[in-house]
């Protein structure tokens, strides 16, 4: 599992933080419990940072399904939109 993937199966209690593109938020992660909910702010440099994820070679990037496993509920949330995962 990746380094963040880690901390995020070390984390107890409620986080939220940030993903930028340049300085500009593209996605808020807030983390309640075994909730994992992802707002996006920015849908073009969400899907910038989606792309240079899946272009990243490594095991850096977290994988959803084993999240699903450990018991996290995952939902994308875009304005009124709001999808589990």
């Amino acid at each position: 599992m990746s380094i963040l993937g880690q901390i995020i199966a070390d984390l107890t209690g409620d986080v939220h933080f940030y993903v930028e593109v340049g300085n500009k938020p593209a996605a808020e992660i807030k983390l309640n419990g075994k909730e994992v909910l992802v707002e996006i702010k920015n849908p073009l440099l969400a899907a910038e940072a989606g792309i240079k994820q899946l272009m990243t070679k490594g095991s850096s990037s977290i994988n959803l399904e084993k999240l699903k496993k450990m018991g996290y509920k995952i939902r994308i949330k875009y304005g009124p939109l709001e999808v589990d995962l």
